[in-house]
């Protein structure tokens, strides 16, 4: 069985930050085989969008070099779950097509728990958050709020 995660480079101590967090919170899973008929792997509160955790599958990566108008920031907020871009009933959601992006807080005070994209991308318009860098393109649809959160 192969395990699936984004692959990042070149992203130096906030990837390895980053990528420890997303292992610490689960969000390695399971591929199915390749001549399986199993469906993919569920996992549950894997994001944050919109105030809320969403549930969501991991279809894999996305080959090639989209365009960037088709995804969305996917944020790795130290300390954290992710933070999705955008979502489900949002006009610019691309149906789960992230691109990794990992941030470090650089504000005053203690880092703020981010639970929706606007409140992360207003604090690095802000100047609190920092882009660190961005991964391979990944696929993994948002399926629905979990309502145990």
């Amino acid at each position: 069985m192969e395990m699936y995660f984004p692959k990042l480079t070149n992203l130096g101590r906030a990837s390895i930050v980053a990528t420890s967090l997303l292992l610490v919170a689960g969000f390695v899973l399971p591929a199915a085989a390749v001549n399986s008929n199993a469906p993919p792997a569920r996992m549950v509160d894997l994001v944050y969008h919109d105030g809320e955790l969403w549930n969501s599958v991991v279809l894999g990566e996305i080959h090639g070099n989209p365009p960037d108008h088709t995804l969305d920031a996917f944020y790795m907020v130290p300390g954290q779950k992710p933070v999705a871009g955008a979502g489900p009933g949002d006009s610019d959601y691309n149906g789960g097509r992230w691109l990794p992006t990992t941030v470090e807080w650089v504000g005053a005070g203690d880092q703020p728990m981010f639970t929706d994209g606007d409140e992360v991308e207003a604090a690095i318009d802000s100047g609190d958050l920092i882009v660190t860098g961005t991964g391979d393109p990944f696929l993994c649809p948002l399926t629905n709020p979990n309502d145990s959160a």
